[in-house]
């Protein structure tokens, strides 16, 4: 009696969770630089009102305020 395994409805699996879970890595990462790049973004703005010494009770991740784009990344590494 011979046994055979078919693993390529088990290999069409995997790799549909790699492509989806590598397209929301792109989302996040995506999401995380609108948050701190560009004119205008949520980072930027809430920096300069403190410039303008308005009070805040917490400060930002210091991974976000950072701009350097090799620390961006690993912020994102760090974070996910």
């Amino acid at each position: 009696m011979r046994c055979t395994i078919n693993l390529s409805p088990l290999l069409i699996t995997l790799k549909a969770v790699g492509k989806k879970l590598n397209d929301a890595a792109q989302c996040y990462s995506d999401a995380l630089k609108q948050l701190s790049k560009g004119r205008g973004n949520i980072v930027g703005r809430i920096e300069e009102l403190k410039k303008m010494s308005a009070s805040t009770s917490r400060q930002l991740p210091k991974r976000l305020i950072d701009t350097d784009e090799e620390s961006n990344d690993d912020a994102l590494k760090s974070i996910g």
